[in-house]
């Protein structure tokens, strides 16, 4: 059989091997079933449930099915087909319809094509993402340039720098700081700092101080203390500050003006004074932004501890920045 079989011709492209594979990956059974599902589908609601249950199933059995949903006529299919392909995983021929779509003219399906392109790590993504940076719609743009930064493109960083000296779009600007936070661009410390200080709405100031936080450090820091302060930040100001300060002692490498200022600050911020607590903290953080903090943390806790100085409880965000700064670089502090 085997001798007789290898003579036949094949008229298929799928090797017996990449047939085979087909059972092994993913749920090859919850694969058949939705399938049945998403051709059965009688209204647009259970055929977005179809679609949404072909992506889960992270097989090969669903790509067909995939690729068909984005030619469906109706938009909310196409539109929940994008998110499947992102959930379902890398394969070739969901990457190839995914640029299809990017740099189609829906420019609602382009940038979530764009978003879900910066999911798959494959080379051809990244080369679709740059091209979409030269889009005609902003929006499509933006989001090819938080993938790209997502995918960690470091290749485009001179471009995304010099784009975002010249670029008066807010979006752009919230996309541009996302990616070059995200590419630990030290060169983006002093622009961001701009755009933090200049910004006028609350949603991008905390994109911005998002970006250089994830520059500094590791983000989560940042996101925890973010997160406590939004109902108590007087307390969550103290309790970070007398943390701070317990891991500066144990380190052994602070000066005891430093501990001393942290203390006074932390005392006053728990009575939830937060204009003279946050004036207190700005002179301390001045003290801890010494020569043993490495260069972008040095920038942004001075450029925090001015502000804080400037503005008070008015702009929490930049208190929270400059403790997150200081957590990540001071000498034995990462560590706690």
């Amino acid at each position: 059989g085997v001798l007789l079989f290898r003579g036949v011709a094949a008229e298929s492209g799928v090797t017996t091997r990449q047939f085979a594979g087909m059972f092994v990956r993913g749920n090859p059974f919850f694969a058949l079933g939705s399938v049945v599902r998403y051709w059965r589908a009688r209204d647009e609601r259970e055929a977005i449930a179809g679609t949404e249950r072909l992506g889960s199933t992270r097989s090969p059995l669903t790509v067909e099915e995939l690729i068909e949903a984005l030619h469906d006529p109706r938009f909310y299919v196409r539109f929940e087909a994008v998110v499947a392909m992102a959930r379902h995983g890398e394969d070739p021929q969901l990457i190839d319809a995914l640029i299809e779509v990017l740099e189609g003219n829906e420019p609602s399906l382009s940038t979530m094509a764009a978003w879900a392109l910066g999911r798959l790590d494959d080379e051809r993504a990244l080369e679709a993402l740059r091209r979409g940076l030269g889009s005609r719609y902003r929006s499509v743009q933006a989001h090819c340039i938080r993938s790209l930064g997502s995918l960690g493109d470091r290749t485009m960083l001179p471009l995304l720098l010099e784009r975002l000296a010249g670029e008066q779009d807010i979006g752009l600007q919230m996309a541009l700081a996302s990616a070059l936070g995200r590419l630990c661009s030290t060169e983006a410390v002093e622009p961001l700092l701009d755009l933090l200080r200049d910004s006028g709405t609350k949603d991008a100031r905390i994109e911005f101080a998002m970006a250089l936080a994830r520059l500094v450090g590791e983000e989560h820091r940042f996101i925890q203390l973010q997160r406590r302060t939004i109902s108590e930040p007087g307390t969550a100001f103290s309790q970070e500050t007398s943390a701070l300060k317990t891991r500066l002692a144990k380190a052994g490498q602070a000066a005891p003006e430093l501990l001393a200022a942290l203390e006074a600050a932390a005392q006053v911020l728990a009575r939830e004074d937060l204009d003279q607590g946050l004036a207190l903290l700005a002179a301390a953080l001045r003290l801890a932004a010494g020569d043993d903090l490495e260069l972008p943390c040095h920038v942004v806790v001075r450029a925090c501890a001015d502000q804080m100085e400037r503005l008070g409880p008015q702009r929490l965000e930049y208190a929270v920045l400059a403790l997150h700064a200081v957590d990540c670089a001071a000498p034995g502090v990462g560590e706690g």
